[in-house]
């Protein structure tokens, strides 16, 4: 799989992964606490 990102969509794209299951949180140990503590925020709501 390819996909073309960009740091302003770049959260949003790493949700969308992790939500289709092609990617998981494990696989996001390189990146910064930051970046990760947004994602948990964002993956933790309920839409």
């Amino acid at each position: 799989m390819l996909i073309e990102l960009r740091k302003s969509n770049m959260i949003y794209d790493i949700v969308y992964l992790i939500n289709l299951g092609v990617i998981s949180k494990d696989d996001l140990d390189g990146f910064s606490n930051d970046l990760k503590e947004k994602l948990g925020f964002i993956l933790s709501r309920e839409w």
